[in-house]
């Protein structure tokens, strides 16, 4: 049975797919409709248990700010290019679109929170295709000397959602927020041949369109520590691979978090003898 597409304000769990802007070579990801299954329904009713913890938690600000709308609480998922195995992040909730700066403003029912992330999360999951536990080799996957470290979490950026090496260059000197120009071109160059030798192991699966296919994985990571606190009644808050939370709790998120890792991410030898990872399990269903 098909269900039409609702509004979004009502659907929580959206499908989108990518449509051409008519009159350009672009395009632009589009709701669409699905059909009801067994996954859907249980991605539904996990997120709308959610939801309704979400609408019983009193959450603010100790400080006063204008722009943000603290009755924005309700969460919704978006999954990408029209497959449950792309995209699937938490987005709504006016912890995840306001100002980084606010977030250790926040309140959970009075109570003062910490915000908790996983460092270089894609790049784990890179390596984790290759069956390679990035954490073992203890380094910051965007630290390499004489340059700052924050180009390098936008050259994975293009890395990942480019198709190759001169679009996504050029994507990020155009883009008025890094305040780059075509002078820091061969800058920039330099830079990324340096981040694909450091990573050389995953640099093959650099410029594939990879990054809705990661965030996938950290979407399911997300939804396993939100499960886990929402059960518990505990209020938690997403922002894609960062968790904020009752600041007394801290520590146990940060158990919970790593041990959501290791479901998704996890290592095994096959029949076979052979090294494989569980990525692609029970959880692309």
């Amino acid at each position: 049975k098909e269900m039409l597409s609702r509004c979004e304000d009502e659907e929580i769990i959206q499908l989108r797919n990518k449509v051409k802007i008519k009159g350009k070579n672009k395009f632009k990801q589009k709701d669409i409709r699905y059909s009801e299954t067994a996954h859907t329904r249980r991605l539904r009713n996990s997120l709308t248990a959610y939801n309704d913890l979400l609408a019983k938690t009193n959450i603010t600000l100790d400080c006063e700010d204008n722009t943000v709308d603290l009755t924005r609480k309700k969460v919704y998922r978006i999954f990408s290019n029209g497959t449950w195995t792309e995209g699937g992040r938490f987005y709504g909730g006016f912890w995840i679109e306001c100002k980084k700066e606010l977030r250790p403003h926040i309140l959970i029912n009075g109570k003062p929170t910490k915000e908790c992330d996983f460092s270089c999360m894609h790049m784990h999951l890179l390596y984790a295709l290759e069956c390679i536990n990035y954490a073992d080799k203890k380094e910051d996957a965007y630290t390499i000397e004489g340059y700052d470290r924050d180009l390098f979490k936008q050259l994975l950026l293009i890395a990942l959602n480019s198709k190759n090496k001169h679009t996504g260059i050029m994507a990020l000197i155009t883009d008025d927020s890094n305040n780059l120009t075509l002078t820091d071109l061969e800058y920039i160059k330099t830079a990324l041949d340096k981040f694909i030798k450091k990573h050389k192991p995953v640099s093959h699966l650099f410029f594939k369109e990879l990054g809705t296919k990661l965030q996938y994985f950290d979407s399911l990571i997300a939804e396993l520590v939100i499960e886990n606190y929402t059960k518990k009644s505990i209020p938690i808050l997403s922002v894609h691979d960062t968790f904020i939370i009752q600041e007394d709790l801290a520590d146990d998120l940060i158990a919970c978090m790593l041990n959501s890792f290791y479901s998704i991410v996890k290592f095994y030898y096959n029949s076979k003898g052979v090294l494989v990872h569980g990525m692609h399990s029970s959880y692309n269903s």
